[in-house]
C-alpha cells in the first residue's frame, strides 16, 4: 500500500507518523443515540462525540480528550443527495460528505478544504457485506483509513448500539477520518 508523504488534514495535532487504530463505541446511555466514545487501541481517550437531542440538523459536537471543541457535524437540508458537512470551532466549513449512487452497499464522496485552502476529494466505499469500508484519496487512489464494524455482542444488540475500528494510516488526520466515519454511518 502506498503511504502518504505529505500530511493530510485539518487538525495538525492529530496527525501522527505511525498507523493507529481508534475504537469508536456508541454510548448506551445517550439520549440522542448519537454519542460516541473514541479511544486508541491501548485505551487512551482521544475524542468525544456528543449528539444534540433536539437539533433539526442532527448536530454532533466532536471534542478532544480535554473537552475542547474541534468541530460540529450537521446535515445539509434541501439537497438532492443526503449530505453532511463539518465546521471547525471558528465556524469555517472544511468537509462536505455526499452520498453517491451505488447498486449494492454505500458510496460517498467527501470534499475536504485544508487550512491552506487546498481542496482534496476522498472516496468512501462500503464493503459488500457492510462489515467495513475504505477511505481513499481520489487523485492517487491511496488508502487513508479503513473502517471495520465490530461484531455485535448481545449487549449491543439489546441496546441497538454499534462499534467500529478505524485504522488510520500515518500522516493522516485522525479527527478528519473520525468525521468521515461518523458521516458515513449517518448516510444510509
Amino acid at each position: 500500500m502506498d503511504s502518504i508523504s505529505q500530511p493530510i488534514g485539518h487538525f495538525q495535532n492529530f496527525i501522527f507518523s505511525e498507523e493507529e487504530t481508534l475504537l469508536l463505541k456508541e454510548k448506551i446511555a445517550s439520549l440522542s443515540g448519537d454519542s460516541f466514545d473514541i479511544r486508541t487501541s491501548n485505551g487512551q481517550h482521544r475524542f468525544q462525540v456528543k449528539g444534540h437531542t433536539f437539533s433539526l440538523s442532527g448536530r454532533k459536537r466532536v471534542t478532544d480528550s480535554q473537552g475542547i471543541k474541534l468541530f460540529d457535524i450537521r446535515k445539509k437540508f434541501l439537497t438532492f443527495r443526503r449530505t453532511y458537512y463539518c465546521t471547525d470551532s471558528q465556524g469555517v466549513k472544511f468537509l462536505n460528505v455526499e452520498r453517491r449512487f451505488k447498486l449494492i452497499g454505500l458510496k460517498a464522496i467527501a470534499t475536504f478544504t485544508s487550512p491552506s485552502r487546498i481542496v482534496e476529494e476522498f472516496k468512501m466505499e462500503e464493503s459488500l457485506l457492510h462489515l467495513g469500508a475504505k477511505i481513499t484519496l481520489e487523485r492517487t487512489q491511496t488508502e487513508l483509513a479503513s473502517i471495520k464494524r465490530k461484531l455485535l455482542e448481545p449487549r449491543d444488540l439489546l441496546f441497538n448500539k454499534q462499534g467500529y475500528r478505524l485504522i488510520v494510516e500515518p500522516n493522516v488526520d485522525q479527527a478528519l477520518m473520525v468525521a468521515m466515519c461518523i458521516c458515513m454511518g449517518m448516510l444510509p
